[in-house]
């Protein structure tokens, strides 16, 4: 099946993304076996492929880049090696990257039916990527923070998404995990970022499930009160 992902028929390939998304994603999968054939490998290549020549293939290759997308989420969820991995190939900077380019509307998708949802549809796996990636050592983190500077100007655009709930519920998520982290990365969302306010903002015109994660966020941030002197 992974094998499939190297067809030359974008169909094919889209297939295959779609069915190795039903394979792994739910509990216990078996991400190891799907490892040691080489999905890794073949999803960084397509990711590059996609989103090469300036975005060109993008609007044509859509469909397959969301399979791909979801299974980069589905084996990082799983398994904190997969993480480390798009980390030191850089496929989590050209994430973060894409991510930001799709969400401030820079990539015409005028010749498909529903422009808003196709942003929806890229941005959200992104973000879930990204997430189980802070989610992990403080290590991670700390190496997106010095390694890509799109991160911090997505999460404030994808926090502050005016037509895409799941995108703000996502960089909620995001952001309420790297504020779990050490004091450097609570400083650089307060200093950098300027989040407090941003997060109450959103807070005031937000459902349950967004105000949870941003409450989340607001207590790790005032446990950091006395290491970060703007909070005091």
């Amino acid at each position: 099946m992974v094998k499939l992902l190297l067809s030359a028929s974008l169909g094919i390939r889209q297939t295959a993304g779609f069915a190795l998304c039903n394979l792994i994603r739910g509990q216990n999968p078996r991400v190891e076996e799907f490892i040691q054939v080489g999905l890794l490998e073949v999803l960084t290549g397509n990711l590059q492929h996609i989103t090469s020549n300036n975005y060109e293939k993008l609007v044509e290759g859509r469909q397959l880049l969301i399979e791909i997308l979801w299974l980069m989420s589905y084996v990082t969820a799983a398994d904190l090696g997969t993480a480390e991995y798009f980390l030191k190939n850089g496929a989590c900077t050209e994430l973060i990257k894409l991510a930001l380019v799709v969400a401030s509307n820079k990539v015409d998708f005028k010749a498909a039916q529903n422009s808003t949802e196709i942003v929806n549809e890229l941005v959200t796996p992104i973000l879930r990527v990204i997430g189980n990636v802070v989610n992990g050592p403080d290590v991670f983190t700390d190496t997106l923070l010095e390694t890509c500077p799109d991160l911090l100007p997505l999460l404030k655009e994808a926090i502050q998404s005016k037509t895409h709930r799941s995108i703000r519920k996502e960089a909620a998520w995001v952001i309420s995990n790297i504020s779990g982290g050490s004091p450097n990365h609570v400083r650089i969302l307060v200093q950098n970022l300027g989040i407090i306010p941003i997060l109450s903002e959103v807070m005031r015109n937000s459902t349950f499930d967004i105000k949870k994660e941003i409450g989340y966020s607001m207590i790790n941030i005032s446990n950091q009160a006395e290491n970060i002197p703007a909070l005091l």
